[in-house]
């Protein structure tokens, strides 16, 4: 007699905090740059260490003066995303909230300067194969290649937030419609035999 179907597949491994891991950002050291296809949200693979870390006092007023309560911390660092090249950015979840909404498109362009407020700023480079070596990331101490036809982030100055020297949990929403050879190369030869020989037109 047969098991059921339950009884024969493996259970599913399970999820950290119950997330996709690819939606998590990690400083695994090996790890795949993820391969996007469609629309998906992404972690980010930690590819810095982060530099230019600095605290500014967060003063407020207890009773009749005002006294530090905390600090507010930022730092700058950088990312991996997937491969390249990414057609359009929808948003940036920190986390779990929308902290900026597009949708921006990448057209013709190696990488696109974006302000989230509150936050800071990034720079966003589509995965392209002729973006160049980011400045920041250049003058963080460590050498970084360009990262050719690999979608990547900088972060500049990025509030990590009050009393919190960590980086949080930061996603991007991304479309990529990679271009398939082989389907490209069917549609150009069917639309050959189907056109009429110039006799039969």
């Amino acid at each position: 007699m047969f098991n059921s179907a339950s009884d024969i597949l493996p259970p599913p491994p399970p999820k950290a905090l119950g997330k996709d891991p690819s939606t998590l950002a990690t400083d695994e050291h090996g790890r795949p740059v993820p391969y996007l296809a469609g629309r998906a949200r992404l972690g980010l693979t930690w590819i810095s260490e982060p530099w230019g870390v600095r605290s500014v006092p967060v003063r407020k007023k207890v009773g009749k003066k005002r006294q530090t309560v905390g600090y507010n911390y930022f730092a700058s660092f950088a990312g991996m995303l997937c491969v390249g090249p990414v057609q359009t950015l929808h948003a940036i979840i920190v986390d779990d909230e929308t902290a900026w909404e597009g949708p921006l498109n990448a057209g013709s362009n190696d990488s696109a300067e974006i302000t989230v407020e509150g936050r800071g700023s990034l720079t966003l480079y589509w995965g392209t194969a002729t973006q160049g070596v980011d400045a920041e990331l250049a003058g963080s101490g460590v050498e970084h290649p360009a990262y050719r036809g690999q979608c990547y982030v900088v972060f500049n100055d990025w509030l990590l937030g009050e009393n919190r020297n960590q980086v949080p949990g930061i996603q991007f929403e991304l479309t990529r419609l990679p271009v398939v050879i082989w389907l490209t190369s069917v549609r150009a030869s069917t639309a050959r035999s189907t056109r009429l020989p110039p006799w039969a037109s």
